[in-house]
């Protein structure tokens, strides 16, 4: 299951709240998220918490939100609710959120339970562009020729690569009414349900919670057929 953490800034301002307020309002929320998703008995949740795109804000609010992220970072992983993994690019990363989130996965290594994807300096694009080129730098380091290593780009090779051990998901959720995928999880979420909730992330309850389960249970869908190649949509009103 994947979460689109949208709305933040909106719920703020709706409230003569500045941007920061509202990112800490809607981060303090993951770990009872968490909790909930452990016990409607999902295996793996991936929260989109920062986008490279989000680097191009203010740099107040960059810093700001980068601070907030690694505090919750730090939660999360002294929990022990799961297992938590980073997706993104750790080169355009702030170094002490690197730290927190590297000392998150370590901490978390081998724990039982979640499977916890933390989304942070992450786009979907440059998370395609990176499996490629993690995949042809191995086959550099072997010392295969151009044509072999090429050979070896595959959907298969590029979706073990992006996935790992996690499963793809099937349901993504994002707040806010926004439906668009904004590039999260392009190549995992291919084939996943879409689910839009109008409300911000920020008053995202555990009704809210409960109607997205039940709608992906009961198949509400709007738009495009399973199996069509495209994302589903349920509507949450």
């Amino acid at each position: 299951m994947g979460f689109i953490l949208d709305g933040n800034r909106r719920w703020a301002r709706s409230r003569g709240m500045n941007a920061s307020a509202g990112h800490l309002a809607g981060f303090s929320r993951i770990p009872e998220i968490l909790t909930w998703c452990e016990a409607a008995g999902i295996h793996t949740v991936t929260l989109w918490m920062m986008s490279t795109d989000n680097l191009r804000r203010d740099a107040e609010e960059v810093d700001c939100l980068a601070k907030i992220i690694e505090a919750t970072v730090d939660v999360v992983g002294s929990r022990g609710i799961g297992s938590i993994r980073h997706l993104g690019s750790r080169e355009v990363i702030r170094k002490p959120l690197l730290d927190a989130l590297d000392r998150a996965v370590e901490r978390t290594s081998g724990v039982g339970g979640l499977r916890i994807n933390l989304a942070v300096c992450y786009g979907g694009r440059e998370e395609i562009v990176d499996a490629c080129r993690q995949i042809l730098a191995r086959c550099d380091s072997s010392g295969l020729t151009l044509g072999e290593a090429i050979g070896r780009i595959s959907v298969r090779s590029i979706s073990e690569e992006i996935l790992g051990v996690s499963p793809a998901p099937e349901l993504i959720v994002r707040t806010s009414g926004e439906r668009r995928s904004s590039g999260f999880l392009l190549w995992a979420g291919m084939y996943s349900t879409m689910c839009v909730v109008p409300g911000f992330w920020p008053d995202f309850g555990v009704t809210e919670f409960r109607d997205v389960l039940l709608a992906h249970r009961d198949g509400c869908f709007t738009g495009p057929s399973a199996g069509s190649g495209e994302q589903r949509e349920v509507s949450v009103r």
